[in-house]
């Protein structure tokens, strides 16, 4: 009885442990209210706000819901912390479109498995400056130190520019010692590239980019893949990996069933697949 006694008091210690918390905040084009239900919304700014300055002890989803709408031009400023998962998605089904600039200090957690999570959402980049990214790194935090942004997941998410000529900056951009991005059933049309990266594991899988002046960066970059996804009137690169100087990059980079057609390759950054000097040392191509 006493050895039974102890198994579920360790059992339920372990349970306990490690049991997650789900917490709602609701979010519309207009709220004035507190977020806790969808009848009192506040704005998105608040609500990211409020996540910032709630202490949590147990890991913790944040979901921040959006009511059906359009959002205009506001900065979300995103401080990864301990036990903090945040999740921007629609609420239930609603149609949401935004023209916000997401920006995410990683806060020197390199390798914490806190993350951020955006889904099911449109991101309208029309009329947007050039340096314009919509997801990117940044420093917010004042004292120096690694961003290291991490955990950054993008899951069936449109982003859409003007032309290729005026097109935006990229949808993702996350700056050296990055790690863990997976863009997954993505599309984005008229934008500037995909993804821009500098770090180690990436994963895009079912994204479509049309009429967007690049395609993905990896410079440097440490395991990586991209597979079934179609990149079609790009004038520049689809892929390239590396960068102008340095040395091969010890990982692997699979490219596995994706239809890759590029510029007219007139010079060296208009090829479907573009290869630079810190490149990685493995290159699996297959049905591309």
């Amino acid at each position: 009885m006493k050895k039974f006694l102890l198994f579920f008091c360790v059992c339920g210690m372990f349970f306990f442990s490690y049991a997650q918390i789900d917490t709602c905040i609701y979010v519309s084009n207009n709220g004035t209210g507190d977020g806790s239900s969808a009848a009192t919304p506040t704005t998105l700014v608040a609500a990211i706000n409020s996540i910032l300055n709630t202490s949590v002890s147990q890991e913790t989803n944040f979901k921040v819901l959006l009511a059906a709408g359009s959002y205009g031009k506001d900065t979300l400023s995103i401080i990864q912390q301990e036990n903090k998962n945040i999740i921007i998605k629609p609420y239930n089904s609603d149609v949401c479109t935004l023209k916000v600039l997401i920006r995410i200090d990683g806060n020197s957690r390199h390798h914490d498995k806190e993350y951020v999570l955006v889904e099911n959402l449109t991101f309208d980049c029309q009329g947007a400056a050039n340096t314009d990214n919509v997801i990117e790194t940044y420093q917010l935090v004042e004292n120096p130190h690694n961003i290291y942004t991490h955990n950054i997941f993008v899951k069936n998410c449109k982003f859409f520019g003007t032309t290729q000529t005026t097109a935006t900056g990229y949808c993702v951009k996350l700056g050296s010692g990055s790690n863990n991005v997976r863009i997954i059933n993505c599309k984005a049309d008229y934008m500037g590239a995909l993804l821009d990266f500098k770090g180690r594991n990436v994963l895009i899988d079912s994204c479509t980019l049309t009429n967007c002046q690049r395609g993905v960066n990896l410079a440097p970059i440490e395991n990586a893949v991209i597979k079934n996804s179609t990149f079609t009137n790009i004038p520049k690169y689809a892929i390239r990996l590396g960068e102008n100087a340095g040395v091969n990059v010890n990982s692997d980079t699979t490219i596995i069933d994706n239809c890759l057609i590029s510029g007219a390759r007139t010079d060296v950054d208009e090829a479907p697949i573009v290869l630079r000097a810190n490149a990685p040392k493995v290159l699996k191509i297959s049905n591309s």
